[in-house]
C-alpha cells in the first residue's frame, strides 16, 4: 500500500485489512515521499523483493469490506490456472472505475477483457516475472498498460470480484 499523507483514510484502510483478513499475509506501507511519484518504480521494488506467491496491491482508498475477502480472491487464482490477476471492487466508499461496478449487482466473479483500475488487485508472482510495470509511467497507466500486455498475450486471464 503506497499512502500519501492522508492519515484518517489510510488508517481506516489498514484497520478494515486488519479486521477482514483471515489468511496470512504481510502488508508493506510505503510512504511516498514528497516529489517522488513514480507509483510503478514503488510497485516493481516491492514486488521484486516479496516472495509470496501471490501480490496484492492496492490503494489507500480502498477499504475491505467482508471477511474472508482475501482468501475468495487466492481461490479464484488457485482454482484455474489460466487465471493471473484478480481486481475487487473493494468497498462502497473506495475510488473506483465504472466498469469494475458493471456486473456488481450478481456478486460472481467475471472476466475483464480490457481496461482495469490498479487500485485493487491481486496477482500471481509468476505473472509479475513476464509483466512487471513499466516505470516509465510516472503516476498513472502502469496498471492499465501491464493488463493490456497480459490479455494481448493470451496467457493468463484477469477477473473481477465485485462481491468484496
Amino acid at each position: 500500500m503506497i499512502v500519501y499523507n492522508q492519515p484518517e483514510i489510510e488508517k481506516e484502510a489498514i484497520q478494515k485489512i486488519i479486521d477482514y483478513t483471515d489468511e496470512p499475509y504481510f502488508l508493506h506501507i510505503y510512504r511516498n515521499r514528497k516529489g517522488f511519484i513514480n507509483t510503478a518504480k514503488i510497485w516493481n521494488f516491492f514486488v521484486e523483493s516479496s516472495t509470496c506467491k501471490y501480490v496484492l496491491i492496492m490503494d489507500s482508498d480502498a477499504f475491505v469490506s467482508e471477511k474472508g475477502w482475501l482468501s475468495k480472491l487466492v481461490g479464484i487464482l488457485e482454482e484455474n490456472k489460466n487465471i493471473g490477476i484478480v481486481v475487487s471492487v473493494s468497498g462502497s466508499d473506495s475510488n473506483v472505475t465504472t466498469f469494475q461496478r458493471i456486473n456488481q449487482s450478481s456478486r460472481l466473479p467475471y472476466e475483464v477483457l480490457g481496461h482495469l483500475s490498479g487500485y485493487f488487485f491481486l496477482f500471481k508472482r509468476e505473472v509479475f516475472n513476464d509483466y512487471r510495470f513499466d516505470d516509465e509511467f510516472n503516476f498513472f497507466g502502469q496498471d492499465s498498460d501491464s493488463c493490456e500486455r497480459i490479455l494481448e498475450d493470451k496467457k493468463y486471464k484477469v477477473y473481477c470480484h465485485p462481491g468484496m
